[in-house]
Formats: structure tokens, C-alpha cells, sequence
């Protein structure tokens, strides 16, 4: 008799950073589940991490931000699997998940305070059904993409020479805009100066709301290759995959650039890097003291960023030391 498939759903609509942060946890349900077929349900401004990545099946894309009507078409439509795991804090999507009628439910908890990174938050998820998480859980991985690579290659061409990639823009998501994530553009505009002064090629990349904002620091140190609004999440991964360095600041794309491996500055200042800094074997985080005790809240809601520590206060010359230290120890490996 033939055994039944074990079906596994996993929901996490939105964002890009905080998706990227769920491929631990999802590559924990696939060593638990190996027999098990997991489809993963994303919003479409952040789907694209998922795919690719050898442990998911198949991915459905639902809305970026839930809704009551929309969960309830989801809970409706998650009938039939067997385990269904919410990386999500969302109320509607609550309602998703009891509606699915799976035997095995588990989702994100919220604590006061939230101490946790949020990719700990997602493993304790898993660790909710009753599997172990490991002392030491693997980092986030996003694997290469070949036609992505191809559509790199034809952006920044790695047999041109050494080049970094810096991202100035970002914290801007569906339901989230925090502008005071970004690190200031002149401080920005200073680091493309030193870096190309040492002879390395400065890609920029960003979303297409940040063309102006790269097009700004192009115009001002000249040479610099734009991604802004022609490149797709997975064809900036690849031309990050194959750059000497990324700097970035609080956004999905620093994230990525840990995910592909690739040495990484990220800035904070506004938000707790504590429980978001990007996770990678090369990355060097960049903060006011005060930011690492940030008391964490919701985003969407948060009104009072302009009391928070600022990205301003980490300052060019900061920067540029950890930038020229990571590149020495990329150059002796």
C-alpha cells in the first residue's frame, strides 16, 4: 500500500531580509522531514529568495501584507497538509493556520522583550513541533541561480577586475518604510571615492526607487555601474556573489549579500542589530552603542524612529577600517 505523501506548508509572506533569515529553519524542517514534500507561501516582493533553494518544492505567492479575507482563503487552501509552520507574527495569518486543519501547527511567538534574532525566533518555530535545533544552526544560504548568473555577467562582468558593491538605499518594504536605516549618501558618496581611489570598480546596487538616490552618488565620483532598477533580487545576489565587498545598511539586501557569502559592512542605527544583523562567516556589523539596546517593536507601526540611535553616527573613517579589513582577509585566503 502505497504511503501517504507528509505535506508540509510554510508561510512567510514578507520581507526580503527576514525571508532570507527564514532558510535556517526551513533547511532544519527538510533534515527533519526528509521525505516530506515543503511548499513555501511568499509574498511577491520577496518570493524570490525561495526559489532555487533545493530544500522547497514549490512556492505560491500570497499577499505581501495579510489580510482577514485573504487568510482565510489561505487557511481554506492549506487543507491537505499534513504540518503547516507560520514564520509569521500576524494575527490574520493566525487564522490561516487554525483554519488548515494540519495535525502538526506551529508559529512565530511574539515575547516581551524579544531578545531572540529573528532567525532564532523562526528555528524555535521548528523546535515548537517537537524537532531539535542544533546549538549551532547553519547560516543562511542562497544558492546560485544560472540564469541569474548569466544576467549578472552581463551587468558586471567578473573577468573585468575587483569591484565592490555598495547598497545606499533600501528600507523600504510593502507596509515599512524606515528611511532612517540608511546610512547618510555623502557618507556613501566618500567610501565609493576611497574604495575606487584603490582601484576597485563601484557597482551600486538598489530597487527601482533608488535610482535617483544611486544616480546621485554616480554623478559625483563617476565610473560606477548602476543595478538600480535593472537588476531583479537574484541577479543582484549573483553580481554580490562574485564582488570583493558589500556595504549596505539595515535592508534585504545585506542580508542576501551574507546569504551568497560575500564579505559584508552593514550599518545600523535606528533598529537592534542584535535582532537583525545579517548572518554570515564575513560579516561586520557597524552601530551606535545605543542601537544594540533598542527594545524591539514593529516596524510598521513605529513612530518613533527620530528618537533612536542614528546611522550618522558611525562615521566614514569606521567604515573604511572594517571595509580594508575584510579585504585583507579576503586577499590572504
Amino acid at each position: 500500500m502505497t504511503r501517504a505523501l507528509h505535506r508540509v506548508a510554510v508561510i512567510k509572506p514578507c520581507c526580503i531580509g527576514d525571508c532570507v533569515m527564514a532558510l535556517p529553519a526551513i533547511s532544519l524542517l527538510r533534515q527533519v522531514l526528509p521525505d516530506s514534500r515543503i511548499d513555501v507561501f511568499a509574498g511577491s516582493h520577496s518570493s524570490a529568495i525561495f526559489t532555487g533553494q533545493r530544500e522547497i518544492d514549490a512556492i505560491h505567492t500570497i499577499p505581501d501584507q495579510p489580510s482577514a479575507g485573504a487568510s482565510l482563503r489561505l487557511g481554506l487552501g492549506l487543507r491537505g497538509f499534513s504540518t503547516v509552520v507560520l514564520l509569521d507574527r500576524s494575527r490574520y495569518l493566525r487564522v490561516a493556520l487554525m483554519l488548515s486543519q494540519a495535525s502538526q501547527r506551529a508559529f512565530a511567538e511574539a515575547r516581551e522583550p524579544e531578545t531572540r534574532h529573528e532567525s532564532r525566533v523562526y528555528l524555535d518555530v521548528v523546535a515548537m513541533l517537537g524537532y531539535p535545533v542544533p546549538t549551532d544552526p547553519p547560516l543562511p544560504h542562497l544558492a546560485p541561480i544560472p540564469t541569474a548568473a548569466e544576467r549578472a555577467r552581463a551587468l558586471v562582468d567578473p573577468a573585468r577586475g575587483r569591484y565592490v558593491v555598495l547598497h545606499p538605499g533600501g528600507a523600504a518594504n510593502p507596509g515599512t518604510t524606515m528611511l532612517e536605516k540608511r546610512w547618510p549618501v555623502e557618507r556613501f558618496t566618500q567610501l565609493a571615492t576611497a574604495l575606487a581611489n584603490r582601484g576597485f570598480t563601484i557597482v551600486l546596487s538598489g530597487g527601482t526607487g533608488d535610482v535617483d538616490l544611486v544616480e546621485t552618488i554616480r554623478g559625483k565620483i563617476g565610473g560606477a555601474v548602476s543595478l538600480a532598477g535593472k537588476a531583479d533580487l537574484r541577479t543582484t545576489a549573483e553580481v554580490i556573489r562574485h564582488a570583493d565587498l558589500f556595504v549596505g545598511g539595515d535592508t534585504g539586501v545585506s542580508h542576501i549579500a551574507a546569504a551568497v557569502g560575500t564579505p559584508v559592512v552593514a550599518v545600523f542605527g535606528p533598529t537592534n542589530p542584535a535582532r537583525y544583523r545579517p548572518l554570515g562567516q564575513r560579516v561586520t556589523v557597524l552601530a551606535p552603542a545605543a542601537s544594540w539596546e533598542i527594545a524591539d517593536r514593529d516596524l510598521r507601526t513605529d513612530t518613533v524612529a527620530a528618537a533612536r540611535p542614528s546611522t550618522s553616527e558611525v562615521g566614514i573613517d569606521e567604515v573604511l577600517a572594517a571595509c580594508e579589513g575584510l579585504l585583507s582577509e579576503r586577499a590572504s585566503l
